[in-house]
């Protein structure tokens, strides 16, 4: 199986159980293994003595990735403590790229991480949008002939390697988000957004 690019290596045929390889290089860059999970209902440890052992593994990455990376957010499921930390350059997300550490509440195991394949080194990355916010608006109204959605600012985000403006339009029936780049004024996405984006992210 595939996974944005990395290869998904299962264990047994429940497929619970993996480890994901990077092909350029073959790097493990992720892992889930259910069997360090804990078995019965007993005490749970706080999100925040979960985070100190996430931030621990962290902390053992190459400088080069972690530079790149701010932490975001934790989530709890079914007894885990998930942590995010998100790719940027120059303080814009770059869209889908992130580090996930999930801990289990009780027992303290990491049962899975992963690390996204960063498709582009930094200084490839073009952070500067040609394109400017209010036009990138108009662009995605005059597109689909339909008015941007209600008390939504748009946002600059990187996908790949370039800027897009991350703008929402009022459908018919339902809103979708529309990206516009900011390199040439083109529609890079429509629909969903193609990656993670915190709740309180604003720039650009």
């Amino acid at each position: 199986d595939l996974d944005n690019g990395l290869i998904i290596v299962h264990f047994e045929p429940e497929q619970r159980n993996y480890v994901e390889i990077n092909p350029l290089g073959y790097k493990v860059q992720g892992m889930r293994n259910e069997n360090l999970k804990h078995k019965s209902a007993a005490t749970k440890m706080t999100k925040e003595r979960g985070f100190e052992i996430a931030k621990k593994f962290f902390d053992a990455f190459p400088d080069g990735v972690k530079s790149e990376l701010k932490y975001t957010e934790a989530s709890e499921v079914d007894g885990t403590y998930f942590y995010k930390w998100l790719r940027y350059k120059d303080d814009i997300l770059v869209i889908g790229e992130d580090l996930m550490i999930n801990v289990d509440a009780v027992n303290g195991n990491i049962i899975a991480w992963r690390l996204s394949i960063f498709d582009y080194q930094k200084d490839l990355i073009a952070a500067g949008p040609a394109v400017s916010r209010n036009v990138a608006k108009r662009t995605a109204e005059l597109s689909f002939n339909l008015p941007s959605a209600d008390n939504f600012e748009p946002y600059l985000v990187i996908n790949k390697n370039e800027p897009v403006w991350v703008t929402k339009l009022q459908g018919q029936f339902y809103l979708f988000y529309i990206g516009v780049s900011g390199a040439d004024g083109s529609i890079s996405f429509t629909g969903s957004l193609p990656g993670y984006v915190p709740d309180n992210y604003k720039t650009g």
